[in-house]
């Protein structure tokens, strides 16, 4: 087992995707998080703001704490927004198709998965992330300065807990080897 993903994640070479109409997620899963089959390459990524999960925190205060300081206990979680920019390219099919996604046209549902897939250190390795949720934000193509090209910002607003590269990481980690799993049963 490679220790891939165990360096900090260049920013560069990042890949936006989203989940192929009428492809299950289980099914892309069943290919493996970053098999390419099952997703739509969304285009030219110019940016990334990944998900900022928040849990809320509630204050509770008694007048005779015995340490005189506030009690804090935890309520409910939210994963956040995933917002990305991308060069404005409407001809290609991918960013009609999310357009159709913002708009539930075309036979699109409302809420899709969208994965981030970023490189490590083995070039032939990727860590991904994946995220659920419904399209927030479809911006108007613009033009950035010191830039020819026009970029569209989009935002979804995430649903659920996110599927983490540390989650996909830890899972293959502790996967069992076909020896330990043959001499275990065989125990």
């Amino acid at each position: 087992m490679s220790n891939y993903g165990m360096i900090p994640v260049a920013g560069k070479g990042n890949i936006v995707s989203v989940l192929k109409k009428n492809v299950s997620i289980e099914t892309a899963l069943s290919a493996g998080e970053a098999n390419d089959a099952n997703w739509d390459h969304i285009g030219y990524l110019a940016g990334i703001t990944p998900v900022t999960m928040t849990k809320e925190v509630n204050a509770e205060i008694y007048l005779d704490n015995p340490d005189g300081y506030t009690t804090k206990s935890t309520g409910g979680k939210d994963a956040g927004d995933l917002s990305f920019q991308i060069g404005y390219a409407p001809g290609l099919a991918v960013q009609q198709r999310l357009v159709d996604i913002y708009d539930v046209s075309n036979g699109e549902v409302e809420k899709n998965w969208y994965r981030v897939k970023s490189p490590t250190e083995d070039p032939n390795q990727y860590v991904v992330n994946m995220y659920f949720g419904p399209m927030s934000s479809l911006g108007a193509p613009s033009s950035i300065e010191n830039s020819a090209d026009m970029k569209r910002d989009i935002t979804v607003a995430v649903e659920g807990r996110p599927k983490l590269a540390e989650d996909f990481l830890r899972s293959a980690l502790t996967q069992p080897t076909r020896s330990t799993s043959q001499s275990s049963s065989s125990s």
